[in-house]
C-alpha cells in the first residue's frame, strides 16, 4: 500500500501543465540546469514549458518500483483525451547517471516501446543537480 501511495503522490505532484510564462518563483522551469537526454543532447526543463508534462524521477535499472511507475504513466497517458495526449510529454529524470547513460536510456526506451517523440529521459553527471530537482519537487530518495 505504501508503494502504491508513493506512486500516486509522485505522479500527482509531478504532473505539470504550465501554459503561461508567469511562473511562480519555485517552479522547476526556473532551474537553469542543463540535462543530457537519451540522444546525448543538452536540454533544460524550460524547453518543455507550454506543453503538458508528466515528470517522474526513476532508476532505469530498478527492477521493482520504477517499472511500475513507468507502466502507470503509460496507463494515465492512454486514458487522456486524444487532443491532450498528442501534446503531452513524459520526462523521466534518472537518479543514477553512472548507469543511466544516454545509450542505456535509449535502449531502455526502445525495450519499453516508449515513443521517443513524446518520452524524454534525462540525466546529469552532477549529483547535486539531481538532488536540487528532487528538492524542488519535494521528492526524497537515498542511494543504497
Amino acid at each position: 500500500m505504501k508503494a502504491k501511495l508513493l506512486l500516486i503522490v509522485s505522479i500527482l505532484l509531478l504532473t505539470t501543465n504550465l501554459l503561461s510564462a508567469n511562473l511562480s518563483e519555485d517552479s522547476l522551469y526556473n532551474l537553469d540546469t542543463k540535462w543530457t537526454n537519451q540522444d546525448g543532447k543538452s536540454v533544460q526543463l524550460k524547453d518543455y514549458l507550454g506543453q503538458p508534462v508528466i515528470l517522474s524521477m526513476v532508476y532505469l535499472t530498478c527492477g521493482f518500483m520504477c517499472p511500475t511507475i513507468i507502466s502507470e504513466i503509460q496507463s494515465i497517458e492512454a486514458k487522456l483525451d486524444k487532443k491532450i495526449r498528442k501534446d503531452v510529454r513524459v520526462v523521466l529524470v534518472s537518479f543514477d547517471p553512472d548507469r543511466d547513460t544516454p545509450e542505456n536510456m535509449k535502449a531502455y526506451a526502445k525495450k519499453r516501446k516508449l515513443d521517443p517523440s513524446k518520452w524524454v529521459m534525462l540525466t546529469n553527471k552532477d549529483d547535486s543537480k539531481i538532488r536540487e530537482l528532487a528538492a524542488v519537487l519535494g521528492f526524497k530518495y537515498q542511494k543504497t
